[in-house]
C-alpha cells in the first residue's frame, strides 16, 4: 500500500514471504510515497511470515501526515533481519495496542519490533518468547517509543510495564492460561471493543468483581463457547461451554447487538431489545448442548450466540466470547 486508506479486520496473513534482497514487510508493506495514508488492522493474525530485511510481518514507512494502528492482533513465528514481526522505518505515527508478538526470530536486531525512526505508541501488548541473534525484543535506533502496560521479556521502562512469563494456554496460540499473571492488569482506561477472537474487552477475568482489560491479543474469559456443525435451518449444531470450574453458565442466541456493557461482567453482544432464545439454562461448566435450529429460519439470517457465567458464592462472573454465523442453505 502507498497512500490512501486501508482497513483490515479479522484477516489472516499466513506464510507470506518477501524474498528479494532488502525486501521488507512479508505480510504487509505500508509506504506513503509522499501521500497521506491511514491504516487500521484489527483482530488479525500474522503467522510464519518473513522478509529478508525488516518487518517479517509488517513494515510501516508512513510520512508525517499518515498513521497506522495495529490493534488486537497476534504475531507468531515471523522472521526478518530487523524486526521479526513489526518494523517502523518512517515518520508517521504507529500505534500497537492489545497485540501479542511471540516466537519471532531476528538475525540482527529486534526479535519482535524494530524502529529506525518515527514515533510509536505501544500498549497492552505482549513481547515474549522471541529469539534469534537479536539481543532483545525491542530495538530502537532513533525516534520516540512510548511503551505502557506491556509485558516485555527483559523489561522496558514505562507505566504499568511488567516482565512476567505470560503463561500461554498453548504453544500454538496466544490465549492466556487461567493462572496467567497478565489477567486484569492492562490499562484501566481501556474498555470496549473485541479482542482477537471476538471476546469483549475488559472482563472480570479473575472473578474479583473488578472489570479490567488483560495484556495481550486475547482477553481471558472465565467462560468460553465453541460451535460445531453446519448452521442450516432444521439442522443440529453443538455448543460447548468451558471455563472456570464452579461457574454456572447460560447460553443465549439472538440478533447481533451493538454491545451493552454491564459492569463488572463485560459486554453483552446479543441485542437485548430483540427476542432472545435460551440455548441452555444455567448449568455447571463444562457442558455441551445440541439444539436444532428452527426450520423456519430464513437463509442468510445472522445470529449471535454468547454465554454468561456466574459464581454464586460472590456474584462474580463474565460474558463469554461471541459466536456469530449466517444461516446456510
Amino acid at each position: 500500500m502507498s497512500g490512501g486508506q486501508l482497513t483490515a479486520r479479522d484477516c489472516s496473513f499466513l506464510g507470506c514471504i518477501a524474498t528479494l534482497s532488502g525486501a521488507t514487510g512479508g505480510g504487509l508493506l505500508i509506504g506513503s510515497n509522499n501521500q497521506p495514508g491511514v491504516v487500521l488492522v484489527e483482530r488479525s493474525r500474522f503467522e510464519d511470515c518473513s522478509s529478508s530485511y525488516a518487518g517479517g510481518a509488517v513494515d510501516y514507512n508512513g510520512n508525517a501526515a499518515s498513521s497506522c494502528v495495529l490493534r488486537d492482533c497476534s504475531f507468531l513465528r515471523n522472521t526478518a533481519s530487523r524486526g521479526a514481526s513489526v518494523a517502523l522505518g518512517g515518520f508517521g505515527p504507529l500505534t500497537i495496542e492489545g497485540c501479542t508478538l511471540s516466537k519471532g526470530n531476528a538475525s540482527h536486531s529486534g526479535s519482535a519490533y524494530y524502529q529506525l525512526d518515527g514515533t510509536c505508541t505501544m500498549s497492552n501488548s505482549i513481547l515474549w518468547g522471541n529469539g534469534g541473534a537479536a539481543p532483545s525484543d525491542l530495538a530502537l535506533v532513533s525516534g520516540t517509543l512510548n511503551v505502557s502496560y506491556c509485558d516485555i521479556e527483559g523489561g522496558w521502562p514505562g507505566a504499568g510495564n511488567v516482565d512476567l512469563d505470560p503463561l500461554f494456554a498453548s504453544a500454538t496460540n496466544t490465549l492466556l492460561a487461567s493462572n496467567s499473571p497478565l489477567i486484569d492488569i492492562g490499562d484501566p482506561a481501556v474498555s470496549g471493543g473485541l479482542d482477537l477472537t471476538g471476546t469483549p474487552r475488559a472482563l472480570d477475568g479473575n472473578l474479583d468483581l473488578v472489570q479490567r482489560t488483560d495484556i495481550g491479543a486475547q482477553e481471558f474469559a472465565p467462560v468460553r463457547i465453541a460451535m460445531t456443525g453446519v448452521p442450516s435451518a432444521g439442522q443440529v449444531v453443538q455448543f460447548a461451554a468451558t471455563g472456570t470450574p464452579g461457574l454456572l453458565a447460560r447460553i443465549v442466541a439472538g440478533a447481533p447487538g451493538a454491545g451493552l456493557t454491564i459492569p463488572p461482567y463485560g459486554t453483552l453482544l446479543v441485542d437485548p431489545f430483540l427476542p432472545m432464545a435460551a440455548v441452555a439454562p444455567f448449568t455447571l461448566l463444562p457442558y455441551s448442548v445440541s439444539p436444532t435450529l428452527p426450520p423456519t429460519l430464513p437463509v442468510g439470517t445472522v445470529l449471535t450466540v454468547q454465554a454468561f457465567g456466574i459464581q454464586f458464592s460472590n456474584a462474580a462472573g463474565a460474558f463469554s466470547n461471541r459466536i456469530q454465523f449466517e444461516v446456510q442453505p
